[in-house]
């Protein structure tokens, strides 16, 4: 399921977001009261059938659907038809539900450009046992909660989709999951990249963000250079890489070839470094972004490095997880323990995540620092201890 949550500002306090037209939100309908929406481009209904299907304004560009439009299990419609009534809407302004339909695709959405929903309502594509891609390929510009699961979904081909800010709310309640969908579900690179342009964007939201990346083909078209973990190894990979597919293992024998990922700056994929001899991590440097979608796997995790004195992710700034402790470190050197900057220069680079997400040995950093704490001031009483005894039989002796 496609969820992203953007926490621009808030109704509950009553703030206003920046560049803004005068905000609808507070209407039931505000869809009569945008100057965009034109008499005679009204969507009067909400499903899409034969009985409705005369009501639709075939001939606007921006339609607007008070009472939602709806393509359901109740549409009596072929695709040919949808194709044929939907072929000028290039901009809806109200939620878009295709739910419980009959269909393979939503290409006879394929003209839509942009969907308003005034940030609070939804673009739902669920429950389409029969639809193996979204195909909506000039859809970009989206301000509605978007929910696409429980669908035979084999991938998305939204390659523009990006969610912004609707100009006419007042508050953002913008989020993307996507989850359920066949078990060959894929995501391109571009999808993702499109979806985490904004910083403010949360990805996340309860680990429901769950499938695979799809295969980097002769079409994937990032600025800089990208390259595909999962059919080589370290050793083989180029070097230079700045994007990185596939799940990325550093284990024993790859000391020697780290250097390469110097220039690393997003992994599409989750991180696992296990069994090694380096003492630090200086070569993960300008790591910003590991966006996992890989189900119950750490989006981080660092085991069983003995030599492993020294951690530090100076760059990163988000990350994608679908278990609850994002980043685990276990069974490392027991330096780690003894410093709790370790933990928490990772926790605050992360600001937007919540502590219980960065773990060393199970504990958060908090119980980090207190247990070295409580280590000192035992040792402290151990010495303390250890005085009286010596003063005792010094005067004993004497």
């Amino acid at each position: 399921m496609l969820r992203f949550l953007l926490f621009g500002c808030f109704l509950t306090i009553g703030l206003k977001c920046d560049n803004q037209t005068e905000p609808l939100i507070d209407d039931e309908y505000p869809e009569y009261n945008d100057p965009r929406c034109l008499s005679g481009c009204f969507f009067e209904s909400n499903i899409l059938q034969v009985s409705t299907m005369k009501i639709f304004p075939t001939n606007c560009s921006t339609v607007c659907a008070p009472y939602s439009l709806h393509i359901s299990i109740e549409t009596d419609l072929n695709e040919k038809q949808l194709t044929n009534i939907l072929k000028n809407m290039k901009h809806l302004i109200g939620s878009l539900y295709v739910f419980r339909s009959k269909f393979t695709s939503a290409k006879f959405l394929a003209n839509l450009e942009t969907i308003d929903c005034y940030n609070i309502g939804t673009l739902t594509i669920s429950l389409n046992p029969k639809m193996i891609e979204v195909g909506m390929t000039s859809l970009s510009n989206v301000s509605c909660r978007v929910d696409i699961s429980a669908n035979g979904l084999y991938r998305l081909n939204m390659p523009k989709m990006k969610l912004v800010q609707s100009p006419y709310a007042n508050y953002s309640t913008l989020d993307l999951e996507f989850m359920s969908n066949s078990d060959d579900f894929c995501v391109t690179v571009e999808e993702m990249s499109n979806f985490m342009e904004s910083r403010e964007v949360v990805l996340d939201r309860f680990g429901r963000t769950t499938g695979k990346y799809c295969e980097l083909s002769n079409t994937t078209n990032l600025p800089q250079k990208t390259c595909d973990i999962g059919k080589v190894s370290l050793e083989n990979l180029d070097s230079g890489c700045v994007n990185l597919r596939g799940d990325l293992l550093i284990e024993e024998g790859d000391e020697e070839h780290v250097h390469k990922l110097e220039t690393l700056e997003t992994l599409f994929g989750n991180l696992h470094i296990t069994k090694t001899n380096l003492t630090n991590t200086n070569f993960l440097g300008k790591l910003k972004n590991v966006m996992s979608i890989t189900e119950d796997q750490p989006t981080i995790l660092v085991d069983f490095n003995e030599l492993l004195t020294n951690v530090s992710f100076p760059s990163l700034n988000r990350i994608l997880s679908t278990v609850h402790v994002s980043i685990q470190f276990n069974n490392n050197s027991k330096e780690l323990l003894q410093n709790p900057s370790f933990c928490y220069n990772i926790l605050n680079s992360l600001n937007n995540q919540t502590t219980y997400r960065t773990r060393f040995d199970g504990k958060v950093c908090e119980d980090v620092e207190k247990s070295i704490v409580k280590d000192d001031k035992s040792k402290g009483s151990a010495f303390s201890n250890g005085l009286w005894v010596l003063m005792i039989l010094t005067l004993v002796f004497v």
